[in-house]
């Protein structure tokens, strides 16, 4: 008995798979995100503010 995958059916539950990962990093995903983009106005702000 040979237990063979199509390779639809490999792919459809590689991308189920991944998007059950996505979906579980996605609260942290967006958290990053802000903290990034956060940092990248402070910084932008402190260059601004420092004398040339």
């Amino acid at each position: 008995m040979s237990l063979r995958i199509s390779p639809l059916s490999w792919f459809e539950a590689t991308v189920n798979r991944t998007k059950e990962v996505m979906l579980y990093k996605e609260g942290a995903t967006i958290l990053v995100s802000l903290f990034i983009l956060v940092l990248h106005f402070t910084l932008d702000r402190v260059s601004i503010s420092l004398p040339k």
